[in-house]
């Protein structure tokens, strides 16, 4: 909860329909501030064949973070902040302003989630709309919407988020003139005599007269 200058703050959900965050489509301010959000983080790794035959994973990369609210939106009047629209037509709009695809730009719009500190560029991967209150002919009278949010970062930024400055252990090599399987075992393991598990691996019928322009594949040692 973000309190500015003795006023509640409310979170606010802007979208943009440019990925620069500039060209505003509209925004929403929630009725109920969110009583907890979820940050999701997740490494890919892949496995990697050895010689020596055991598997050994590597790090691949880092997914976008993901971060899921749920967002009441109600008309009973239970609520102080309860709005005067009907709780269907409130749906709708965070609908199509959030998750909804955007004719203009064929693809939903990009969202900024505005609130205290938090300041998250992403898209909205999914919804969950749940009726919760009804009145007496059965219309729905407050609902909540978990929302998931996929971050939104730039390639150049991830770049300099996971700092890649090591080299990958599994290396590969393209043949040219004068390389020989004895001498790319020697540049990596230090001892040529692995040029026939290379010659194995890569499933070669020998390790002379390798043809200029394939690749060679060179996995890491068995630890």
């Amino acid at each position: 909860m973000s309190i500015k200058s003795g006023k509640l703050e409310k979170m606010t959900i802007i979208a943009y329909k440019d990925e620069g965050f500039s060209s505003r489509v509209g925004r929403i301010k929630v009725q109920v501030n969110p009583s907890s959000y979820n940050q999701t983080k997740k490494h890919n790794y892949t496995e990697t064949p050895t010689i020596g035959g055991t598997q050994i994973f590597r790090f691949g990369n880092e997914e976008a973070e993901t971060q899921t609210f749920e967002f009441i939106f109600d008309e009973s009047g239970v609520i102080p902040e309860s709005s005067k629209e009907t709780v269907k037509n409130q749906v709708k709009k965070f609908v199509k302003l959030v998750y909804q695809v955007n004719g203009e730009i064929h693809t939903p719009n990009n969202i900024l989630l505005s609130w205290g500190t938090l300041q998250f560029r992403c898209f909205c991967e999914s919804i969950d709309i749940e009726y919760t209150h009804f009145n007496r002919n059965g219309i729905p009278i407050r609902a909540k919407i978990k929302a998931d949010f996929k971050q939104k970062i730039t390639h150049k930024q991830y770049q300099k988020k996971v700092q890649k400055n090591s080299p990958d252990m599994t290396h590969y090599k393209v043949v040219s003139a004068g390389v020989n399987l004895p001498g790319i075992a020697y540049n990596v393991y230090k001892d040529p005599s692995y040029c026939i598990e290379l010659a194995q691996f890569n499933k070669l019928d020998s390790f002379r007269n390798l043809k200029q322009g394939i690749e060679i594949i060179v996995p890491p040692l068995k630890a």
